[in-house]
């Protein structure tokens, strides 16, 4: 069988094939043979250059099948304590990321920031067993629901419910 290409797409073919023990048609039938792979019902995505290295810096090690890039989006997509994860949605990961922008941090460092802001409430949240429950965390608790009515506040007052 013959198939006939254009200039380009012999020079790319032939740039691929150079300083390689493959010729032009090898290079060529090996491409194919990986395209047809795919399926018609499936897609892939090509991710090249800046993206591709955003994106493992993102995951902090190379993506280099896609079982790892699965892996490290779901590692993105939720924080852990312990053994405990927490999922997030992608909403609020963009979230996270916005309000990590806008201090001029990176989001493990704000996560980090909401885990220790978080750590002098724990056993109050969790039934105020008695453990922890100090100065300092009826303190903490008193600023974060001040912070939590304040929140609500500016949220119904961005919606119209009420005027603050």
């Amino acid at each position: 069988m013959r198939v006939t290409i254009s200039d380009e797409l012999a020079d790319v073919l032939e740039s691929k094939a150079a300083g390689t023990n493959q010729s032009v048609d090898e290079i060529a039938e090996a491409l194919i043979l990986r395209t047809i792979e795919v399926g018609m019902q499936e897609r892939y995505i090509l991710i090249r250059g800046v993206v591709r290295e955003e994106l493992e810096t993102l995951c902090g090690k190379p993506i280099l099948t896609q079982e790892a890039l699965l892996t490290q989006m779901q590692r993105l997509g939720s924080i852990s304590f312990g053994h405990v994860r927490l999922k997030l949605t992608v909403k609020q990961m963009e979230e996270l990321t916005r309000r990590a922008m806008k201090r001029g941090i990176k989001v493990p460092a704000l996560i980090e920031e909401i885990a220790h802001e978080m750590e002098p409430m724990f056993f109050d949240v969790a039934g105020g067993f008695g453990v922890g429950y100090s100065p300092a965390s009826r303190e903490a608790r008193r600023l974060h629901d001040e912070r939590q009515a304040a929140d609500l506040a500016a949220a119904q007052a961005a919606i119209g419910e009420v005027q603050p």
